[in-house]
This record gives structure tokens, C-alpha cells and sequence, in this order.
């Protein structure tokens, strides 16, 4: 396997460490995406569902 020297950041590149080459993953980037838009369609849904009751109570009896 080939190896890249990267510097480790804490001493000004004195000391430095290999990296393995490692593949990149296109399936971590695709689950991101997914939990993102996922997560901004829950809060949209939920404020949907809300809205009637914080209309009727007010926002502190939607608590």
C-alpha cells in the first residue's frame, strides 16, 4: 500500500506521520445528503402539524 507523509498539525511539520491511501466513500456523502433532507422534511412536517394547535393555544401551550 502506498503511504503519504501529512504533517500532524501540533509542531510545524517537524515530526511527520503516514497517511494510508484510502479509497473515498461516495456511500457516506449519499447517507449525509439523505439524514439532511430528511431532517428539513421533519421540521417542515412538524411545524405543519403544529400550526393549528399553536394558533388555538399559543405558542407557550404548544410546549
Amino acid at each position: 500500500m502506498k503511504q503519504k507523509l501529512v504533517e500532524s498539525g501540533t509542531d510545524g511539520g517537524a515530526a511527520l506521520m503516514p497517511h494510508p491511501d484510502v479509497a473515498p466513500s461516495t456511500g457516506g456523502i449519499a447517507a449525509g445528503v439523505l439524514m439532511c433532507v430528511m431532517s428539513m422534511s421533519s421540521i417542515q412536517f412538524g411545524s405543519a402539524l403544529s400550526s393549528p394547535i399553536i394558533h388555538a393555544y399559543g405558542p407557550a401551550g404548544a410546549t
